[in-house]
């Protein structure tokens, strides 16, 4: 991020940036509203960042620019406590407070003049499919960054919250975390030893 800050001449500010389990609120709250389980990228706060960016005319344009995005945040989960009091009240109540977070924290006035962030974030949330997120993505760009970790900075905490995982043909690993396939305890090499194959004999293995 101190790159990107640089290279844009701080355009995109490494303040743009957020570590990327700050979403969760949004599965959270799009799982109580709808009762179907989410996706939850609950990934370790040292493994990521992120933000979004929007084009006006020539410029570039942090999310945080035109969102509070702490205040977004903050709201929704505020928004999650008033649907787990249950009830038809409740969600009429939340679908109140989730009118006014929209409001208060989207300020149009500084936003890029050919982005109307309510109306998009409305879709994502009314629709909540891929269709309706992709109109969202029309229009921003993402800009991710990953801490990989290596053999001198390995840290356990990270590996136990890993999102990314390789899947083996190993019957006693399955399933491994990013960070442990490739470096720490490198399962990479053990699994690559015990199962690889010559590409001769893959070949005739699979030759039609």
């Amino acid at each position: 991020v101190d790159r990107i800050e640089q290279q844009t001449n701080g355009k995109i500010k490494k303040s743009d940036f957020y570590p990327v389990p700050c979403v969760v609120s949004l599965s959270k709250l799009v799982e109580e509203y709808t009762k179907k389980p989410q996706i939850e990228f609950s990934a370790h706060p040292h493994c990521g960042m992120a933000t979004y960016v929007f084009v006006d005319e020539k410029e570039l344009v942090p999310i945080n620019r035109f969102v509070d995005v702490d205040k977004f945040f903050q709201s929704v989960d505020e928004v999650i406590d008033i649907l787990n009091a249950g009830g038809l009240l409740g969600r009429s109540k939340a679908m109140m407070k989730g009118v006014k977070v929209i409001n208060d924290c989207i300020h149009e006035s500084t936003q890029p003049k050919n982005v109307h962030f309510k109306e998009m974030l409305k879709q994502v949330l009314k629709k909540q499919n891929y269709k309706s997120l992709g109109e969202f993505h029309w229009n921003a760009l993402f800009i991710g960054v990953m801490h990989f970790q290596d053999s001198y900075n390995y840290d356990i905490e990270r590996v136990k919250r890993c999102v990314i995982h390789y899947a083996t043909p190993d019957p006693k690993r399955r399933i491994i975390p990013f960070c442990a396939y490739n470096s720490g305890p490198t399962f990479r090499e053990e699994i690559e030893q015990k199962y690889s194959i010559p590409l001769e004999e893959w070949e005739s293995q699979h030759r039609k």
